[in-house]
């Protein structure tokens, strides 16, 4: 992949419940429908899977389902978790 291939969708600085926070940035690519997402983080993440976006799994990510959110509505920053 090209990194001219990638979209900045969209940014937010979340705020866990427990205080901790992290700066998520989301970005948007074209794939082929056969290629198949490759967990590179075993140790920190279950699975990797392709999904709608109006109808994300369950167990998704909180500040990933925010940058979705952001990407959907098409606001470009947000601060989650911090009120």
């Amino acid at each position: 992949m090209d990194l001219g291939e990638l979209r900045f969708i969209g940014v937010t600085h979340h705020r866990s419940p427990h205080g901790d926070s992290r700066v998520g940035f989301a970005f948007l690519t074209e794939v082929g429908q056969d290629l198949e997402p490759v967990n590179r983080e075993p140790e920190k993440c279950a699975c990797l899977a392709w999904a709608d976006p109006a109808h994300l799994p369950e167990k998704t990510m909180p500040y990933t389902s925010e940058v979705i959110r952001l990407h959907l509505s098409g606001e470009p920053y947000s601060l989650h978790g911090w009120r």
